[in-house]
């Protein structure tokens, strides 16, 4: 199974820098009967424009779904977010401009145990459309870290994407 980690752990690398109630990671749309299978035990339900519905266990999302959560109905919690990438093996895809695309070797690292993460350069482009206050706190922590080729890539799909965003001066 192919996964990577997202969120405030990705973009510190590996430590993590704030507790998360649910873990959130990224899979490829082909390895999703997998990850179904492994998380049999939760519930599951697609996530569109703000809108939870249930999946139920012998149907698959529709094309157009990027996104699902996991619940645990007997702990009453939220356990995974699921993001379902556009990318392939080899290459990593951005899921808001699927024609922005790397090697997913540039995209994708290991944390020293072999769990897989998404760059923090790529989960800063997805946090750039929102700039809540966590996702400043993010870049700020993460944006000293990167290195000078993951600036300059980042800035370019700031410039690009969100046209006189301010990180992009920053970078």
């Amino acid at each position: 199974m192919r996964r990577g980690r997202l969120g405030a752990r990705s973009v510190a690398r590996e430590e993590g820098t704030r507790e998360h109630e649910d873990i959130e990671f990224t899979i490829l749309r082909e390895d999703l009967p997998l990850f179904r299978r492994e998380l049999r035990d939760m519930e599951f339900y697609t996530v569109s424009d703000g809108v939870l519905e249930r999946l139920a266990a012998d149907r698959q999302p529709e094309a157009e779904i990027s996104q699902i959560w996991c619940f645990d109905r007997p702990a009453d919690r939220w356990r995974a977010d699921m993001m379902i990438e556009p990318g392939t093996d080899e290459r990593w895809a951005y899921k808001r401009d699927p024609q922005l695309t790397r090697p997913r070797s540039e995209m994708v690292a290991l944390t020293a145990g072999g769990i897989p993460y998404l760059s923090p350069s790529a989960v800063l482009l997805f946090k750039a459309k929102h700039r809540r206050p966590k996702d400043e706190e993010d870049f700020a922590r993460a944006m000293p870290e990167l290195l000078p080729a993951e600036r300059l890539w980042l800035r370019e799909c700031l410039e690009r994407l969100h046209p006189n965003h301010p990180w992009a001066d920053m970078l």
